[in-house]
């Protein structure tokens, strides 16, 4: 009798996580294109700017400042406003910041796209924060990982917005148009899906308590004086950098090191993400299998072998063969990163944002470091260095496993 009394309740919250798991992989989606769709329009940037690639690689760490400064506020700023109001102001904040990357472009005024580039970042890492948390807790909720899934979402939004800015460049759309477009109707997908992407909310008024904002901020900082948080972070920052690096330098190492052409090395690259995204998407019940450790580790395993391949192949097919190795190691570490993060619900906004400062980091210091070891090296061999990364990722693999005290 009483199963019957409670079965609708039960159908109820069941439909309610279901609902928040595909509201978060829509968010993820979006975030994905819009990542993408700015990122494949700086060629007509560049030129719109008349600037060189030097200084375009300057105002694009204007991006990673922003991300970085933002995220030493996302987590106080989601304890005590909660994710739904965060994602829906940094949505608009986000729409905003297309429209001055576009402006700016459009007028040729570097100053405003170098506005637009932080105040896109700076939107990004509370949009990435707010995410990753309500991520955490549908995966949490259905007691089984699909962190992968989401974060596939991302990689298959990244693919959908390189496609279409490809297609509108083909047709001569400005930067202007295009972007103010995306953002527009990111908007509208963003604000129709919040009310039931956002599962747990993570503001401090959750758990029927009065947090101020001085209590929230130290709350936060304590995060960053957690050992296991630290590890945590470096895992982040070994796998962002290997993933970053990837984007960054895969189509330069293809065409300066193997002697292939600008569309190869584009494609090539499309390899190393159709690879990620094949384990992303299968990455729950790998998980689920072997565990986060071992999952982890495997991880780091395949990205040094692949890139031993990559670097050192003596023909192009086992250099491409090299490249879908990495993108298998390099897929699932950051989902498995901001999972373990979440493991205690009350202290994820933190936990998180924490360890996505070390990714921003990672995007802030890995291409440039990479840059001068190229200058002396080449590139291909400069690529190495993930390698090293890797071993640090391996030795620290264990701080990933599930706290004890935590009830799965």
């Amino acid at each position: 009798m009483a199963t019957t009394t409670h079965a609708p309740f039960v159908d109820a919250a069941v439909q309610r996580v279901r609902r928040a798991r595909w509201g978060v992989l829509v968010l993820f989606g979006i975030a994905g294109v819009l990542f993408s769709g700015w990122l494949t329009r700086l060629p007509s940037i560049r030129a719109e700017l008349s600037i060189t690639e030097g200084r375009l690689g300057g105002l694009l760490m204007f991006g990673a400042l922003g991300s970085l400064a933002s995220l030493l506020a996302a987590g106080p700023v989601i304890a005590r406003h909660g994710t739904r109001r965060v994602l829906t102001v940094a949505s608009v904040a986000a729409t905003g910041a297309f429209v001055v990357l576009g402006v700016g472009s459009a007028l040729g005024l570097v100053w405003m796209v170098a506005l637009g580039i932080a105040f896109n970042g700076l939107t990004f890492a509370f949009i990435n924060v707010s995410m990753n948390a309500e991520g955490t807790a549908v995966e949490q909720q259905l007691g089984r990982t699909v962190m992968p899934q989401f974060h596939a979402a991302f990689s298959i939004g990244a693919g959908i917005g390189a496609l279409v800015s490809s297609l509108l460049a083909a047709h001569d759309v400005s930067p202007l148009w295009q972007l103010t477009g995306m953002g527009v109707v990111a908007l509208a997908v963003r604000l129709a899906v919040i009310p039931f992407a956002v599962y747990k909310g993570h503001a401090a008024d959750d758990a029927h308590e009065s947090v101020g904002p001085i209590a929230v901020i130290r709350q936060a900082a304590s995060a960053y004086r957690e050992r296991r948080t630290l590890l945590i972070g470096l895992v982040m920052l070994a796998s962002s950098l290997s993933e970053g690096a990837a984007s960054a330098w895969i189509a330069i190492a293809v065409v300066d090191g193997l002697g292939r052409s600008e569309s190869v090395g584009g494609q090539m690259y499309f390899v190393f993400v159709a690879a990620m995204v094949l384990v992303r998407l299968s990455g729950n019940r790998l998980v689920d299998r072997f565990g986060r450790v071992t999952a982890l580790r495997a991880s780091a395993a395949s990205v040094v072998v692949g890139l031993s391949l990559f670097v050192l192949a003596p023909s192009f097919p086992v250099a491409a063969l090299g490249l879908v190795a990495w993108g298998f190691g390099a897929a699932l570490a950051v989902p498995i990163g901001f999972s373990a993060a979440a493991d205690e619900p009350g202290r994820a906004p933190a936990r998180i944002a924490a360890v996505s400062s070390f990714a921003s980091i990672a995007g802030l210091t890995g291409p440039p470091l990479i840059g001068y070891i190229a200058d002396v090296t080449g590139v291909r061999h400069a690529l190495l260095i993930i390698c090293f990364a890797m071993v640090v990722s391996v030795s620290v693999a264990g701080s990933v496993r599930r706290p004890a005290t935590v009830v799965p």
